[in-house]
This record gives structure tokens, C-alpha cells and sequence, in this order.
């Protein structure tokens, strides 16, 4: 055999293997990390029920995925050459748009993507990946990063201590945001992060930054879907022109409706459709935390244990008053502030065991602010931290509850800070009356309106998610009322609404009555010289 004939057949035996690779994703994960992962799940302390170290749900997924792919290839191999055929269920998966895995939280989600986006840059010949998230640090700090451990934990191409190349990084560039195979002969085979940013500066450059993107393989890989709009998935299925294009989608169902609810409900026939519930995955080692979270918030069907462990849509009831889709929306919606919004801060005084909370917001914008918490007993120690806070933000307002042990702390601070200190009382008569209950029914059906009006960002903030899901609507009363605290507390498990309190109270103050004044309205030392003579809040009647 002279030395050509033998290079022709390495390459054949080396097409036929790379083959193999592409068609079976576990053999793929033997075959490039060896026991990596399964080493890797002992040492977190994961008892996997697989030889690959992966879960059984994470197997399924990459089975899925297979048959997608082949079915896929095989019918672009159909169309020059009539003599291959496809079986019916070829044909039917040919056909899927992809695949959608909706699930609870802790099953390894981002890994398994993290891992097929290795698995299709080694195997799918100069294909273009598109990766994508709802935000830029889903997409870079958590699936980018992910992305790369699993690059890196790749088998070494040698033994060598001082080589560290693996079969994965010897033939991909990664970098920030691109990774592309080293071949200048394939410009085109790589993947690439694309931010799918909620409002950021419309749907035009939205449909900028996602479209144009046509390619005989084409993948789309989407992290946390369900907060992707409409509008960017309809860029991408646009955009699926070739053959073996697709997406893969997985996300957590904090929202009931959008597009990638809809591909494992009403559009699920387009869809090889996956559910990870979180209590059957061996990824999951504190079970524990399942069985309080049931216990906490009234049981299995609450929304809570829905979303978080079985991976299943909110319910929504008629007496919701904030939907969870309205409130996932805020989390990542991008409101813009202007300097001359006033700083209004809310403060919930804690007894007992709950603790104080403090929010701020500019505007609508409550998400880049957040809350701080303070577990503080001593109420003088207590009044130095909000008076602190207050100072060193250089607020402008503070909506504090004057409620049971509320007035000495409130007070205090009203007596040192002067009269940008609102006593806010949820027990008052609500400016409407005729329309409420009291002034905290009257605050939180306001901030309802804003929810409902998108005119409010929060910040993903598990606890006050599940404070807004618990509150409901009095629908026994004549007036508007929501349920009462004891019920409430009831459904959380006997925990407060405290973040929730807090941003109600933020927003039931008029922010023109704390604006600061233009330069040429000033009093040489009032910045509030015009806005401090408005005497009582529109809302809050002080």
C-alpha cells in the first residue's frame, strides 16, 4: 500500500468515525470526555444513574437531538440523490422545528446546553450556531461560561502536563463572544453570542441583531426561552431556510404564555417537546428543599412548586392581581431613568422575626436598585441604618410604614430628615374611598397598573416573585380590596410581604412632589424650593 492510498484511507475511516460521533451523542461524550463527567458528578456529590455522568433527563435530550439531526441530514442527502428514503418517523422529525425542554429549577439546564453546543461544533461540518438569552449576563456569565467549562474539560490531545489543548479547544478559537473553527478554509463554521435584549432599543434592531442569518446547517440555541419575545423567534424561524436548521430551547415556565410556552402546548406537534420535573432528577440532591417549598406555600399546585420543581406554567386565577407573566416581564423589561427623576426609597420596619427592607427606584425603575435587608432588633439601630441608607444615597424620598412598631422608627426619622419623610399607614382610609377598601389596597391595586401598563422594571428577586403571586384580590368585598396579611402569610408559608410592602409604598408617592427643581427656580439653598410646597402627597393623602 503506497503512502497515498493509505492517507485516503485514514481520512475514510476518520469520515466514518466523525460520522458515528454526529449520530449517537453518547458515544460523543465517551469518546471526548471519558470519564470527565462522570468524575465530575461524584465529585459534587451526584449519584447519576448513567455511565456518561449525565443525568437520565440530559440522555433523553441528546437522544432527542440525535434523531432530529439524522433525520435531518438523511433528508438533505434526499434531495440529490432519490435513492435514500426516510421512514415515516423520519419524515415527522425531519419536519420539527426544533426541540423544547421546559423545566424546573437545578436539573442541569444550562449544562446540557453548554454541552450540545460542543457536541454540534465537533460534528456538524462547518455549521453556524447562533447562542442566545434573555439577558447579557444569562447569555455570558452563565451559558458562555458553561459553554467553556465543558470545552475545557474535554479529553487533553496529550499527555504532556504542559499541554493543555483538548480534543475541543486543539480545533476551536474561543473567544468573549465567538468561537470558530482554526481553518481559515471555513469562515463560516462557528457559533456566535447574540444578546435577545426584552426592550432595549426596540423590535428593529432586535431584528437586526438576529436575522440575516442563512446557512445550510443552522442551529439557534436559546437559554431561558420563555423571557425571549414573539418577535426575535419569528426572526429565527424567517431565518431557517436550509435543511438541517433548527433550534433547541430550554427554559424554566415562569410565564403562562409567549412562544416557548406555546411549543409545548398549543404548538407542540412542530415541536419534539421534553418536561424536566426537578423531583425525578438525580442532578437534584437536596430533596428536601422540594418537600418545604410544598410545605411553605400550600402544596404542589401552588405556582411557587409548579415553576420551580415540576417545571410546569403558572396557574392563573381570576383573583390574581399580579399575573406571573406580568411580573417575569418586569424582571426584564429596561426602563431609562432621567437624572432629574427624584431617588424615593420605601421602608418596611421589621418586629419579630421579620426583618427591615428597604427599596429604591428612579422612575419605573425599581431593577437596578433592589432592596437591602437589615435583621436588626434594637429600633434605634434600626433608624441609624435607614438614616444612613438615606444620607449616603443622597435620596430624595422615604415612604415609611408608621404601622405597629413603625411610628417610633418613622417618627424618628421624620424628626432628623424633615418632611421628605412620608408616614405611609396601610390601615388609613384610602385617599379614593369610595373606590377602596383602605390605603394599602388603594397602593398595591396602583402598582397593579403599572405591572399591568409596563411601566415597571423589578429585579429577579425569588422572594418578592413569590410575595406578588401570594397577594390576591378580596372579591367578597363591595369596595377594591386585596386579601388580608394573615392569608397571605398563610400561602408563604407564614412568611410577610415585605419586599412587596415596600415597592407598593415607593410607588404611592407623586414623584413631581419630590422633584428637584431647575437651577433658575432655586432658592439658593433649597434644591426642593418649588416642589416643598406642595403640602400632601396625591396618593397617600400626608
Amino acid at each position: 500500500m503506497d503512502i497515498k492510498q493509505k492517507k485516503e484511507e485514514d481520512y475514510s475511516k476518520e469520515v466514518e468515525e466523525m460520522t458515528k460521533l454526529r449520530q449517537d451523542s453518547l458515544r460523543w461524550v465517551r469518546a471526548y470526555y471519558g470519564d470527565g463527567l462522570l468524575n465530575r458528578a461524584k465529585y459534587r456529590g451526584i449519584q447519576v444513574r448513567t455511565n456518561t455522568g449525565l443525568s437520565v433527563q440530559q440522555e433523553q435530550a441528546l437522544k432527542e437531538m440525535d434523531k432530529l439531526v439524522n433525520a435531518k441530514v438523511k433528508k438533505l442527502a434526499q434531495a440529490t440523490n432519490p435513492s435514500v428514503t426516510l421512514t415515516k418517523y423520519e419524515e415527522d422529525y425531519a419536519k420539527k422545528k426544533g426541540i423544547s425542554i421546559m423545566s424546573g429549577k437545578g436539573t442541569g439546564k444550562t449544562l446540557t446546553m453548554g454541552l450540545i453546543a460542543n457536541k454540534l461544533l465537533t460534528t456538524l461540518f462547518d455549521c453556524h450556531i447562533v447562542a442566545t438569552a434573555n439577558t447579557e449576563a444569562q447569555l455570558k456569565n452563565v451559558f458562555w461560561s458553561e459553554f467553556k467549562d465543558m470545552a475545557y474539560l474535554a479529553k487533553k490531545v496529550s499527555n504532556d502536563p504542559n499541554e493543555h489543548e483538548t480534543l475541543i479547544t486543539k480545533f476551536f478559537e474561543i473567544q468573549s463572544d465567538k468561537v470558530f473553527y482554526k481553518d481559515e478554509k471555513y469562515p463560516k463554521w462557528f457559533m456566535e453570542a447574540v444578546v435577545s435584549r426584552e426592550q432595549a432599543a426596540g423590535e428593529q434592531t432586535q431584528h437586526a441583531a438576529t436575522s440575516g442569518r442563512h446557512a445550510k446547517y443552522l442551529v439557534f440555541l436559546i437559554d431561558e426561552g420563555s423571557h425571549i419575545r414573539d418577535a426575535v423567534f419569528k426572526d429565527f424561524e424567517d431565518t431557517m431556510t436550509g435543511a438541517v436548521n433548527f433550534m433547541i430551547i430550554i427554559f424554566n415556565p415562569k410565564k403562562g404564555t409567549g412562544y416557548a410556552k406555546r411549543t409545548q402546548y398549543e404548538n407542540k406537534q412542530d415541536w419534539i417537546t421534553l418536561r424536566w420535573n426537578a423531583e425525578e432528577s438525580e442532578i437534584v440532591v437536596n430533596k428536601e428543599l422540594h418537600k418545604k417549598m410544598e410545605n411553605d406555600y400550600g402544596g404542589k399546585n401552588s405556582n411557587p412548586y409548579r415553576i420551580s420543581v415540576l417545571g410546569l406554567p403558572p396557574l392563573t386565577d381570576e383573583d390574581t392581581l399580579f399575573p406571573a407573566d406580568w411580573i417575569e416581564d418586569a424582571k426584564i423589561r429596561e426602563l431609562v431613568y432621567n437624572d432629574n427623576d427624584p431617588l424615593i426609597k420605601g421602608f418596611d420596619v421589621g418586629g419579630g422575626s421579620d426583618p427591615s427592607v428597604i427599596g429604591s427606584r428612579r422612575g419605573g425603575n425599581v431593577r437596578d436598585f433592589g432592596f437591602m435587608i437589615n435583621k436588626e432588633s434594637d429600633s434605634n439601630k434600626v433608624v441609624q441604618w435607614a438614616r444612613t441608607n438615606f444620607i449616603k444615597d443622597e435620596a430624595d424620598a422615604m415612604v415609611g410604614d408608621v404601622g405597629n412598631l413603625g411610628w417610633h422608627v418613622i417618627g424618628s426619622l421624620r424628626n432628623e430628615l424633615g418632611w421628605r419623610i412620608v408616614s405611609y399607614d396601610s390601615r388609613n382610609k384610602a385617599r379614593m374611598d369610595d373606590l377602596y377598601v383602605n390605603k394599602r389596597s388603594e397602593a398595591y391595586f396602583h402598582l397593579r397598573e403599572l405591572f399591568q401598563n409596563k411601566m415597571i422594571s423589578i429585579p429577579d428577586d425569588e422572594e418578592l416573585t413569590n410575595e406578588l403571586l401570594a397577594i390576591k384580590i378580596d372579591e367578597n368585598k363591595i369596595k377594591r380590596a386585596i386579601i388580608g396579611k394573615k392569608e397571605i402569610r398563610k400561602t408563604l408559608g407564614g412568611e410577610s410581604t415585605n419586599k412587596a410592602d415596600v415597592l407598593a409604598m415607593m410607588f404611592s408617592v407623586d414623584d413631581d412632589d419630590f422633584r428637584k427643581v431647575p437651577n433658575s427656580y432655586q432658592d439658593e439653598d433649597d434644591d426642593y424650593a418649588c416642589a416643598g410646597a406642595i403640602s400632601r402627597n396625591k396618593m397617600t393623602g400626608y
